[in-house]
């Protein structure tokens, strides 16, 4: 197991397994603080930006996008809103989920050369969700 800190928010943590030669990583973007609104994405804004995170190098061919989820900020609620009697969640967002699709339909996996090996990175300009 190998942990990278790509960004102040951002970790990638890559896996590998030596017998069947496949290797998988997990790249999270953490929320302990709230980024400026411009850079949130909404329901009338669908747009995942990265702005400042640099390129995650990979080498190899990605298969496949096992796993990718975006927070969306519904438009008109308002923020949360901690309840005193019992555990709450976030009802202002909702979770943009895929499961096990191609590279071409992934909303944050960017390829964007082959030049000997091959190049792949997560976005850092706008992309709609």
């Amino acid at each position: 197991v190998y942990v990278d800190q790509i960004h102040a928010d951002v970790h990638a943590i890559t896996r590998h397994c030596p017998d069947q030669r496949r290797t998988v990583v997990l790249v999270a973007h953490s929320a302990f603080k709230l980024p400026p609104d411009h850079l949130l994405p909404t329901e009338s804004n669908m747009k995942v930006q990265m702005h400042g995170i640099p390129p995650l190098n990979i080498p190899g061919d990605i298969e496949e996008v096992i796993f990718e989820a975006t927070l969306v900020k519904k438009n008109g609620l308002k923020e949360f809103k901690k309840d005193g009697s019992f555990i709450n969640g976030l009802e202002s967002h909702v979770a943009v989920i895929q499961e096990n699709i191609p590279i071409q339909q992934s909303k944050v996996l960017y390829i964007p050369a082959k030049i000997g090996s091959v190049l792949k990175h997560f976005r850092s300009n706008d992309h709609s969700l």
